[in-house]
């Protein structure tokens, strides 16, 4: 049993001060375990009864090895592609699992970011080209993977690398970027163009063709800040907006707060947009281009109810152009911690994943009404940390895992590393 909270119209109450304004009613949960491995939970928030969604049987990717550094799936949901530390690239069936293509790294540098073309035919992987090392007498320049034991290691350069997505054929190899490159996105559905972002908040639109620049944001970048948290699900679906959270601006003097960079690829220049506390992010972008979500943190004191002081964490739809508060949008409650945060397609829901208390929470992804703040679907993650998700007709398909295990492998004693697991959910009966 869940006991909600309800404004008249339905929507969630928040009272930060304990006070209560609204009816609390106890609602229905299914809780259904299918195939022995996921646990589900639907419950609708007006106390209506739903029935639980209907899981497809988790599928190992078949000639995976992590751990990964990047995920995503194709527009359509029907292929995955995941990029290794090691440089490895591989693409997958997401309907069952099945290996079509790899391509290795012979300098075994880190991949980045992925990315499919709209129409999905194309594939880009971004990362690591060159390491900078210090080995205690001169500063060295290293190719590939920093070697074991040294203690000043810094990115130097990175490059992009362009396939087909059918077959594997390489459309592209550009090198020698000036940073590492940790977000990428192409332009329209024909992939001829691209635009990357680097390690130091430096976005650039980039021809396929010619690897040269077409246009470049610099104005707003951050000399070695390296928080890239976020990238990926900053950008508009066509990618002609990008919205990144930087750092906190100095003037809060250790209160929280968020720095946006906003890069709009249809005007002179990007600009700077400041959300004051308690934002803290993380940020979504919708795919038109015209909604930013940001999460923010806040602090509940028990005194007056006898209960300990909690941390709960809320969403709220900003203003593009001033960065305050959208007067109609509804406060969502999210998981206290968040591993994911991202919009359908169609801009009509929210999904986000993360625990509520963490670490031992569980993790949990939830799928919600993007304009009401209704609660549509809660599904316990037991498959490790979420890493892409794909909405397709009436359901969500989920990549998960892919990370450190620490289990050893028995032949080797090395940690063996996770499975990259496809599944899949029902968003409605």
């Amino acid at each position: 049993m869940v006991i909600s909270s309800r404004t008249a119209g339905g929507h969630p109450h928040h009272d930060p001060v304990g006070g209560s304004r609204s009816s609390y009613r106890i609602s229905p949960v299914w809780i259904a375990t299918l195939l022995g491995m996921v646990e589900a939970i639907a419950y609708a928030q007006d106390g209506s009864m739903r029935e639980p969604p209907q899981l497809g049987r988790p599928r190992p990717l078949v000639g995976h090895s992590g751990p990964l550094t990047a995920v995503a799936f194709s527009p359509d949901g029907s292929r995955v592609v995941a990029g290794q530390d090691k440089g490895t690239v591989r693409v997958f069936d997401a309907a069952d699992g099945r290996l079509i293509w790899e391509e290795a790294d012979p300098q075994k540098a880190p991949v980045m970011a992925v990315a499919f073309t709209l129409d999905g035919s194309r594939i880009a992987a971004g990362g690591v080209d060159r390491w900078e090392v210090f080995d205690g007498r001169k500063v060295r320049a290293l190719q590939g993977r920093p070697p074991r034991g040294r203690t000043s290691v810094h990115w130097k350069e990175g490059k992009v690398r362009v396939w087909e997505a059918a077959g594997g054929r390489e459309v592209r190899f550009i090198t020698g970027l000036p940073l590492p490159v940790m977000g990428i996105k192409f332009l329209g559905p024909d992939g001829t163009r691209f635009v990357t972002v680097d390690v130091d908040y430096h976005a650039a639109i980039r021809a396929v063709d010619t690897g040269e620049v077409e246009r470049a944001f610099d104005e707003l970048a951050v000399q070695g800040q390296g928080q890239v948290a976020g990238i990926a699900s900053a950008f508009s679906a066509d990618g002609r907006r990008i919205v990144l959270q930087s750092d906190a601006p100095e003037e809060n003097r250790g209160r929280r707060g968020v720095r946006l960079k906003v890069w709009d690829l249809k005007e002179p220049r990007a600009r700077q947009l400041e959300v004051p506390p308690p934002a803290t992010g993380p940020v979504a972008l919708s795919p038109d281009g015209r909604r930013l979500i940001v999460g923010e943190q806040i602090f509940l004191q028990g005194l007056r109810t006898g209960m300990r002081d909690r941390a709960e964490r809320w969403l709220k739809e900003r203003d593009l152009a001033s960065g305050g508060e959208v007067a109609v949008s509804v406060p969502i409650r999210v998981q206290l911690v968040l591993d994911l945060l991202t919009f359908s397609p169609d801009g009509r829901r929210l999904l986000s994943v993360g625990q509520e208390d963490p670490p031992r929470g569980d993790r949990t992804l939830m799928v919600w009404d993007s304009r009401t703040g209704l609660r549509l679907r809660e599904i316990r993650e037991t498959h490790g940390r979420t890493r892409a998700v794909a909405f397709l007709p009436g359901r969500v398909r989920v990549a998960s895992g892919g990370g450190d295990s620490t289990e050893r492998d028995p032949a080797t004693g090395r940690l063996a590393s996770e499975p990259l697991i496809i599944w899949e959910f029902e968003l409605s009966r």
